[in-house]
């Protein structure tokens, strides 16, 4: 699982310059580790300028730089998914570089790759559409209940943890009610953004 944030943490403006550092982990990995299975997404420092995203436009130049170094890890229909939306889910014993012995372990389980900077308190162009920027709350809802019809669990990776202080909290509020709805179906969440190594108890909304 790699959540993001590769880049050194200076404010740039070129797309280039702040994905560099994710493409050439990313060509470390295929080189040295082929047969390795990764699942990964970005963080708030790929953007540019810094941590901002306008979930209006479309075509990121961020994304599609990054999605076509990452396209030997996502099958087509996700690479696309993902340029399009800017995150994206799929079954994991369909990522092209599983084994057999992968597939059957992993067998029914989705990994679910949110783009948080729909969430990020810093990413200001959120302030034109705060409620579900680029609508991924909502697509994240009748995912879950999909899965939940073809008996599918979920791990959830993303970069900015829900709940913490630089996510916005109304959609704080609004994940931890589906995690809460959709409990049986998620297994896992990994999140990064804050350099420290760390595990949160996600409690229902009456605080129990």
């Amino acid at each position: 699982i790699w959540t993001g944030d590769s880049v050194r943490h200076e404010i740039e403006q070129d797309p280039a310059v702040t994905t560099n550092a994710t493409i050439y982990i990313t060509e470390l990995v295929e080189n040295h580790s082929p047969k390795s299975v990764v699942f990964p997404i970005q963080g708030n420092h790929e953007f540019n300028p810094m941590n901002i995203q306008d979930f209006d436009k479309k075509g990121d130049p961020v994304i599609e730089l990054i999605s076509n170094s990452w396209r030997n890890w996502l099958t087509p229909e996700v690479k696309e998914e993902y340029s399009s939306k800017t995150y994206y889910s799929y079954l994991a014993r369909t990522h092209p570089a599983a084994s057999v012995d992968f597939e059957r372990k992993i067998d029914k389980t989705r990994i679910i790759a949110l783009n948080t900077q729909n969430c990020y308190f810093f990413n200001f162009e959120n302030i034109k559409q705060h409620s579900d920027p680029g609508n991924e709350l909502e697509w994240l809802e009748n995912l879950l209940r999909q899965m939940e019809k073809n008996g599918e669990v979920g791990i959830i990776v993303g970069h900015i943890s829900p709940g913490v202080a630089d996510c916005i909290t109304s959609i704080s509020t609004r994940f931890r009610a589906l995690m809460e709805r959709y409990q049986h179906v998620i297994r896992l969440n990994l999140f990064g953004h804050t350099h420290n190594e760390e595990f949160e108890v996600v409690r229902s909304k009456d605080g129990k």
